[in-house]
């Protein structure tokens, strides 16, 4: 549901206290969001971290293509998984906000929901319309006491090993590993060339230094030379 239908809504029940209410609903829904969004986002980050660091360490650099391409499809459809997961997340309602407005602010009578109320009796009645009036009136009185607190994704539950943590300390470590080799080894992930064609593509150079006295510059040998005969 957008936020013009929670407004448009709020105008068609005529309420004149629903102008501050909305703006409260529209910052809890956000704290919703928030707190449904952030710990898919720790996933999928935590998940990149562990591939990062499993790179840099140089596990890509001693592993046979067959390993290589079952790891890449599983870091593939897991990183699938939490994308599909984060997705299919659904953006709060706002009886939801209102809950949650009631719920933070700590008061008995819940008057954030109380504006989303519909009469039972017949409006017609004198008595009913008076009390409703009341009702309204005593919700519109506690509007000035609604707070809303912080978001709280609750990380702590969610994740009681803390490994989100041990992925960043991973991801540290290695990355000094590594060191300017961050991207080759990073990139040796993706290389899908088996063994044998790793060793034809393997080329040595060698240079022999002549003694001082030969006057003669130094002699390379390099790997075509070498595949050359000479």
């Amino acid at each position: 549901m957008n936020w013009r239908a929670w407004i448009s809504s709020g105008e068609k029940n005529g309420r004149e206290a629903s102008s501050p209410l909305h703006a409260l609903t529209r910052k809890a829904a956000l704290v919703l969001l928030w707190e449904r969004v952030w710990p898919a986002l720790v996933s999928i980050l935590s998940l990149i971290s562990l591939f990062l660091a499993v790179s840099w360490a140089g596990f890509w650099l001693h592993t046979p293509l067959w390993l290589r391409l079952f790891c890449l499809a599983a870091f593939a459809a897991g990183l699938g998984f939490l994308l599909f997961r984060l997705m299919r997340l659904s953006w709060p309602s706002r009886r939801e906000s209102l809950a949650r407005l009631d719920r933070d602010s700590g008061q008995t009578h819940r008057p954030a929901t109380s504006f989303e109320d519909q009469l039972a009796n017949d409006a017609s009645d004198v008595v009913t319309q008076a009390l409703w009036q009341i009702h309204l009136a005593r919700a519109a009185r506690h509007l000035a006491e609604l707070k809303l607190a912080l978001p709280s994704p609750g990380m702590v539950e969610r994740d009681r090993y803390a490994l989100r943590a041990v992925a960043l300390i991973a991801l540290v470590a290695t990355a000094f590993i590594a060191g300017p080799e961050k991207n080759q080894r990073l990139f040796a992930a993706f290389d899908w060339r088996s063994d044998a064609e790793k060793a034809q593509a393997f080329r040595l150079d060698a240079w022999i230094d002549p003694p001082a006295y030969t006057g003669r510059p130094p002699i390379l040998l390099t790997g075509a030379e070498q595949a050359q005969g000479i």
